[in-house]
């Protein structure tokens, strides 16, 4: 898969995620970012995360619904204080609930351009 592609998967499911937790997503991040620190510097990321503001019980959601759902897809869940990692095949997940909003974010497998 190339790095758009990865990058449009990524895209649908932090979108898919914010969508379950509350209104409509603000987009803080959505950029290719290179992961090597040496010369020629030809490994990429994508990154992208959103923040929503919370509908009803946001955390409620994302225990009972999102985690169970994501889970089922393959995504290994990790429990945070504050929220819940993912992992899948390579990609990151990120869900953190605050006071009014949450961050939903996440980044893609590493890919060599």
């Amino acid at each position: 898969m190339t790095l758009d592609e990865l990058a449009a998967r990524l895209r649908r499911t932090v979108d898919g995620v914010a969508a379950e937790l509350g209104s409509t997503a603000t987009v803080l991040t959505d950029e290719r970012q290179r992961v090597d620190v040496a010369p020629p510097g030809r490994s990429f990321v994508w990154t992208y995360l959103v923040t929503v503001p919370l509908a009803g019980d946001a955390a409620t959601v994302l225990t009972d619904e999102v985690t169970p759902r994501l889970a089922a897809q393959g995504w290994q869940p990790t429990m945070r204080r504050d929220g819940v990692h993912f992992a899948r095949d390579g990609f990151d997940l990120g869900v953190l609930i605050g006071a009014v909003d949450a961050t939903v974010g996440g980044s893609t497998p590493q890919v060599t351009l």
